[in-house]
Parts: structure tokens; C-alpha cells; sequence
């Protein structure tokens, strides 16, 4: 964990000019890294796979559950950084996103105080050297009742769609909990994908979460199929 914190304080790891990929000065030269959420889109193609009951929904009569939107999701990750590890400054809501942002923010506070979770560290960027593949860790947590070290991914987009989308959120997950593991030396015992979800009813809005906890065995698999796929990538690179 102080090698992961200390990369991310000395700018070894971190995000590339405009926020696009990821940076790795901590070798003899400077590269450039691709961002892991773009690499698993494109190797999970959409739609493949049947539709799956909704992770997130809210089924209080009369209530419209609220979308969002890329935007509004980087505020929340942002405020829920700066509400639980002091991390990040509080973010510039406007007017109209802020009773999203603000239930969602409380949803994800919500989940942490339900599995009595203390937070560690949030927002760090985490790079696997081989691949060249850089990350940010939403949220590191350290549980209550037996000290392990748990990692979550928060989602606010509604839930997922689709088997793909699900597997693609898992996919995320595995990955950042095996790089940490091999790569930083972080020993994670749990992780977590919690979904930030908002419903409104006659101007009221409510926020609630829901949680895909992903086990140590199905991590173990994604992270080796994941690492095929990269692997294949950089073969077929190779060769053109």
C-alpha cells in the first residue's frame, strides 16, 4: 500500500495531459499507457449476452428512477473522493444535477456505513507495466470487522444492462485487484461493484445503491481471460 501511495505523490503513475490515458515515469522512460475502462469496452463488445434483471432498481410505487450521465458520474466519484478520504476537492455541481448527485453521494456513504467499511484511499492510479494499461482505484475501504483491505468500483449509469455489461464491470474490477496485488504489492481480500442509483417522486428525490460482490475465483478468471485478450492484442500490433 505505501508503494502504491507513494508512486501516485511522486507523479510516477498518474494521468496523462487532458485527462487521456495514463502516465508510467516510474521506469528509465516515459510511457504511455491506455486506459483500462476504453480496452475492456472494446473486448466485451455491447450486447452480447442476454439482458439481466436490473442490479439497480428502484420499485417504490410512483417513483421514476433518474438517469445519468458521464458528466454527472465524474462529479460523484469526485464528491464521494473528497466526502470519504479528503482526496479531491468537492466538485462544481449545476443546479439541475444536484439532487442527482447529492442522492447518489449519500447512496454510496450509505453502502460503506452498511458493510462497515473504513475508508483508506481513493483516486489512485494504478499502471500495469507489462500492458501498458493504467487505472484509477475509486475506493479503497478497510473493513470494520477484520481489518481486510477491500476495493470498490462505483457505477453510476443505472445499473447494467446487459450479461456483457455485467461482466465488463467485473472484468474492471479483477483486473485492478490482481495489478494491485502483483504489480503495488496491495493484498486485497474483498471486492465490490456498487451500483449509485436515484429515483424522484413529486419533486422528492431518493438515492439507493446495489452491490455485485466478486469473488477471489471469478476475479482469478476474468483477470487471466482479460490478460489473453491483451496479450493477443499486442501480438496482432506485432504484426502490422
Amino acid at each position: 500500500m505505501d508503494r502504491l501511495i507513494a508512486l501516485n505523490r511522486s507523479g510516477a503513475w498518474a494521468s496523462g495531459p487532458g485527462g487521456r490515458g495514463f502516465v508510467d515515469r516510474s521506469g528509465d522512460a516515459v510511457r504511455r499507457c491506455k486506459g483500462l475502462t476504453k480496452l475492456i469496452r472494446t473486448s466485451y463488445k455491447a450486447g452480447k449476452g442476454a439482458p439481466v434483471p436490473r442490479l439497480l432498481r428502484f420499485s417504490r410505487a410512483g417513483w421514476r428512477q433518474m438517469s445519468s450521465t458521464r458528466r454527472i458520474g465524474e462529479r460523484i466519484h469526485a464528491a464521494l473522493a473528497h466526502r470519504l478520504i479528503g482526496a479531491r476537492a468537492p466538485p462544481p455541481t449545476r443546479r439541475r444535477e444536484t439532487p442527482f448527485a447529492v442522492a447518489c453521494f449519500r447512496a454510496g456513504v450509505d453502502f460503506a456505513r452498511r458493510h462497515r467499511l473504513v475508508p483508506v484511499a481513493a483516486e489512485l492510479v494504478l499502471i500495469h507495466p507489462r500492458f501498458a494499461v493504467g487505472t484509477r482505484l475509486d475506493a479503497l475501504f478497510r473493513s470494520s470487522v477484520n481489518g481486510a483491505l477491500v476495493l470498490v468500483s462505483w457505477k453510476t449509469g443505472g445499473g447494467a444492462r446487459d450479461e456483457c455489461d455485467v461482466r465488463r464491470n467485473r472484468a474492471q474490477v479483477a483486473f485492478e485487484w490482481f495489478t494491485a496485488e502483483t504489480v503495488a504489492g496491495v493484498q486485497i481480500s474483498e471486492a465490490y461493484v456498487a451500483y449509485l442509483g436515484a429515483a424522484t417522486r413529486a419533486g422528492a428525490v431518493a438515492g439507493f445503491h446495489a452491490v455485485d460482490k466478486v469473488s477471489r475465483a471469478d476475479a482469478a478468471a476474468l483477470y487471466l481471460d482479460f490478460a489473453t485478450k491483451l496479450d493477443r492484442r499486442a501480438s496482432v500490433k506485432k504484426k502490422k
